[in-house]
């Protein structure tokens, strides 16, 4: 990864410049250390600003806040290279059509983005970080590779790993892949695992949701 992707600086007192490769985790460091707050949802999520851009990176709100809380509630505006004419622009968030796990950013490479926050204490940000690592904390218990949440939920109300587990696929193996027994829509990998075994279970979780509650699971992860 190029230098200049990981950059991250303060562009005003509450705006933040940061790289497309720069890592999730060090976003929310510069902002605490700079009593920032807005992106401590990302706390324990892998992965660098321009694929969380890309798929509009959310979870669930802490208890007592309804809804989700994405990228594009923190995002001012994203820098990008436009693959259809080969230019370099900045797009307004206003010009960006954000949706669950998506950011219509095709034909695009995203280089960078401006994140705006709100000035808050350091205890304040460090709670909620906190509250959103105890969200998180089944990750911990799952103790197998794997590449986190296979489908986006149908709705908010309807989760695909509910789906999955009423279909009685919780720990259902094919090969050397398994549906995780902590959450249905996680498959792990036992150790030699192969593409083909996850793609296996990827058309089971999909047929079995589909016979019985005639829902199309949609992917969240890219396959390439």
């Amino acid at each position: 990864m190029a230098k200049g992707f990981e950059k991250i600086e303060k562009e005003s007192e509450v705006v933040i410049k940061a790289g497309a490769g720069l890592s999730l985790a060090k976003l929310e460091k510069f902002a605490l250390d700079n009593n920032l707050a807005g992106c401590e949802f990302l706390t324990g999520i892998p992965g660098n600003i321009g694929g969380a851009v890309f798929m509009n990176t959310g979870v669930r709100n802490i208890k007592g806040q309804s809804g989700f809380v994405e990228m594009k509630d923190i995002i001012s505006s994203v820098k990008i290279l436009d693959l259809k004419d080969n230019a370099i622009k900045t797009m307004d968030r206003s010009e960006i059509d954000f949706k669950y796990r998506s950011s219509g950013l095709v034909d695009k490479i995203i280089l960078g983005a401006r994140i705006e926050l709100k000035k808050d204490n350091r205890e304040n940000i460090q709670n909620r970080e906190g509250l959103f690592i105890k969200k998180r904390e089944w990750l911990a218990k799952i103790g197998f590779p794997n590449a986190g949440s296979i489908f986006k939920n149908p709705e908010p109300e309807k989760s695909a790993g509910m789906l999955i587990e009423s279909c009685g696929l919780k720990g259902k193996r094919i090969g050397n892949a398994k549906i995780s027994m902590v959450h249905a829509n996680v498959i792990v990998n036992l150790g030699n695992g192969s593409a083909n075994d996850v793609l296996a279970l990827i058309d089971l979780a999909r047929a079995s949701v589909k016979q019985k509650f005639n829902i199309d699971l949609e992917l969240e992860l890219k396959i390439i």
